[in-house]
């Protein structure tokens, strides 16, 4: 699943023009940046069918762990 999130949210050049006089890089930005886009994300597939991440997991807009307390064995750095 990890790999599948990973390659899904790439942020890097999709191509160039190559030119006698100049040179230009495409540019665009698929990272994710909702619940929703994670939603519909293709994780594997399974007797020809897609498997969504929402099929395995939910996916909200929140903060990153909003479960996590300090503790007694929580250090601060």
């Amino acid at each position: 699943m990890r790999n599948a999130i990973g390659a899904a949210n790439v942020n890097q050049a999709k191509g160039s023009f190559d030119g006698p006089a100049r040179a230009s890089t495409i540019d665009a930005n698929d990272q994710l940046r909702s619940a929703d886009e994670y939603r519909i994300l293709i994780i594997a597939y399974k007797n020809g069918r897609p498997v969504l991440l929402s099929d395995l997991a939910d996916t909200i807009d929140d903060a990153e762990n909003n479960a996590w307390r300090p503790g007694p064995t929580t250090r601060r750095r």
